[in-house]
C-alpha cells in the first residue's frame, strides 16, 4: 500500500484537513479542535459535531486538560502562561489510499508531561479514532474529553450501564442526586427535552460507568438529521460521563430552540461528593505513560429504532443494537482499545 509522509515537525498557520474516501475532518492546531467532521452516507453527509463555539455545559475545572470533540484546546490552570495560545505541533501526517493518520505534540508540557495526540480516519468507515499519550511529568492531572452536538427537539440519549444514581450540578455549582429513570422512555432512552432549561442555563449531569464495564458508550438519536452519533471509550481510563443541554440565545426563545446544544464529556476527574461518583486524577510520574483512547462515529438512524440498547466489539466488528430490527455492523480496528 502506498503511503506518503506529508508533514514533519511543523507549526501550522491554519487548520489542517484530513480526508479519505467517505470521511473528512479539519483540525485547528491553535484550539486543539476537531471540526467539520463528516461521514458519507448514501447521498448525504453526516455531521456529528457542532462547528460553532457552543455554550459550554462542562467547562473543565481548573487544572483539567480538554481534548478532542469540538474541543477547546488544552485547559490548564488559569494564569498558567504555558497554557495561553500554545498550539499543537504536527509531527507527521501519513496518507495511504484508504487511511490517514495525523500525529501531534502539544507545544508545552503541562506539569512537565509530554502530551501527544493521534487522529485517524479509514476510508468509507464512519469512525474517528483518537489517541492521547501523557508521558512523564509529576502531579495529579484530571482529563476531560468534550464534544458538542446540535439538537432540534425530540432527541434521545442512550447510555452504557452506569452505577446507580447520577449527580446534577447546577449553575450555582451545587450538586444533587438525580434519578435518570425519571426521564426515560419505555424503550430505555433518556429524553433530552426536559433538560432544556429556560434562559440558556445548563445543568450538568454526571454518571459513572458500572463496575466491570469495559467498553463504555454514549449514543444520541437526533430527530432532525435522523442520525445516531455515538462515542466510545475505555471505561477504565475515562469512567465518568457528563452531559447537559443548553440554549444559545438567552433572551430569544425561538433562537434558543434553534441553537440548542448537547455537551457530552467523557472524563477522569473526581466529584465533590466523592465516594463512587468519580475517579481519581491521573497520577503523573517521570517513568509513567498514560494512554487515552476514544472514538466518535455516526450512522443513519434506522427507521424502526426507538433506542440504542447495546454497542459492543466482536473481533474486527463494531456492532450497534437497537431495540428492534437488525443491528448495524461496522468494521473496527480490533486492537484499538486492547493496545
Amino acid at each position: 500500500m502506498l503511503s506518503r509522509r506529508l508533514l514533519w515537525g511543523q507549526h501550522l498557520d491554519e487548520s489542517l484537513t484530513m480526508a479519505v474516501p467517505g470521511a473528512t475532518l479539519k483540525f485547528d492546531p491553535f484550539q486543539g479542535a476537531v471540526f467539520d467532521l463528516r461521514f458519507a452516507s448514501d447521498d448525504r453527509w453526516l455531521t456529528p459535531l457542532e462547528d460553532s463555539d457552543a455554550p459550554g455545559p462542562d467547562r473543565p475545572a481548573p487544572g483539567a486538560w480538554s481534548v478532542a470533540g469540538r474541543a477547546e484546546g488544552p485547559f490548564l490552570r488559569p494564569g498558567d502562561a504555558a497554557s495561553q495560545g500554545i498550539p499543537w505541533i504536527v509531527e507527521e501526517l501519513v496518507q495511504t489510499r484508504n487511511a490517514v493518520a495525523g500525529r501531534f505534540t502539544l507545544g508545552c508540557r503541562p506539569k512537565g508531561a509530554r502530551v501527544e495526540r493521534e487522529l485517524c480516519l479509514h476510508g468509507n468507515v464512519p469512525l474517528l479514532y483518537q489517541s492521547h499519550w501523557l508521558s512523564g511529568g509529576r502531579g495529579r492531572f484530571p482529563v476531560t474529553h468534550p464534544a458538542f452536538l446540535r439538537l432540534s427537539g425530540g432527541d434521545l440519549l442512550c447510555l452504557s450501564p452506569k452505577r446507580p444514581g447520577a449527580i446534577a450540578r447546577g449553575a450555582d455549582g451545587r450538586e444533587r442526586d438525580l434519578d435518570l429513570a425519571e426521564f426515560a422512555t419505555g424503550e430505555g432512552a433518556i429524553q433530552l427535552d426536559p433538560f432544556d432549561l429556560p434562559g440558556g442555563a445548563a445543568t450538568c449531569i454526571r454518571c459513572v460507568e458500572a463496575t466491570g464495564q469495559a467498553l463504555a458508550w454514549t449514543a444520541v438519536m437526533r430527530a432532525g438529521p435522523q442520525d445516531i452519533v455515538f462515542l466510545l471509550k475505555d471505561a477504565t481510563s475515562l469512567p465518568v460521563t457528563m452531559f447537559s443541554v443548553s440554549a444559545g440565545a438567552r433572551d430569544d426563545p425561538a433562537a434558543s430552540r434553534r441553537n440548542r446544544m448537547l455537551g457530552l464529556t467523557d472524563a477522569r476527574c473526581p466529584s465533590r461528593k466523592g465516594g463512587g461518583h468519580g475517579a481519581g486524577h491521573l497520577e503523573l510520574a517521570p517513568d509513567r505513560c498514560h494512554m487515552i483512547r476514544h472514538v466518535i462515529g455516526a450512522i443513519p438512524r434506522p427507521a424502526a429504532w426507538r433506542s440504542v440498547r447495546d454497542i459492543h466489539l466482536d473481533e474486527a466488528s463494531l456492532i450497534i443494537h437497537g431495540d428492534r430490527g437488525a443491528p448495524v455492523v461496522l468494521p473496527f480496528e480490533p486492537e484499538f482499545f486492547a493496545a
